[in-house]
């Protein structure tokens, strides 16, 4: 399965789209519109952390004991697929919304994070910090796609 790479992001988009997600995974829906309302270029930002997140945890093999390679291959391509979709629906919702769209895509993320992404023994903070540290760290790494 090929591997998907993106053109970095900045260290400055990483750090909004973190203190962000933490507002919107709050639950402080005034604070999210507040900034979402200030900074136009938001849901560009969250775009790009959705494809890095949802593509990212769907384009590998899954590790599923007890399945035939074959088997494995194909529930690994479907997951990929669904990542696609829910990546085509979050870039539809924002075409026909803009920046206002900042919020919802905000809490698709982080409800994907801790629904998909977070064991038991971890919150959706955790991932958060996780997803958000490992996209600095590749921010100040800049590496050519």
């Amino acid at each position: 399965m090929p591997t998907i790479r993106f053109a970095p992001m900045t260290p400055g988009a990483v750090i909004t789209a973190r203190n962000f997600l933490h507002t919107v995974a709050d639950g402080d829906t005034a604070t999210a519109a507040e900034i979402a309302a200030q900074d136009p270029t938001l849901a560009d930002v969250l775009i790009a952390v959705a494809q890095r997140i949802v593509l990212g945890s769907t384009s590998g093999p899954l590790p599923v004991d007890g399945v035939s390679p074959h088997a494995s291959v194909i529930l690994s391509e479907y997951v990929l697929e669904l990542g696609r979709c829910l990546m085509d629906a979050l870039h539809l919702w924002y075409a026909q919304a803009g920046p206002a769209a900042a919020p919802g895509i905000a809490e698709a993320i982080v409800l994907y994070c801790g629904r998909i992404l977070t064991d038991p023994h971890e919150d959706c903070a955790d991932v958060l910090d996780h997803v958000c540290a490992h996209l600095l760290h590749e921010a100040h790494h800049k590496s050519t796609p």
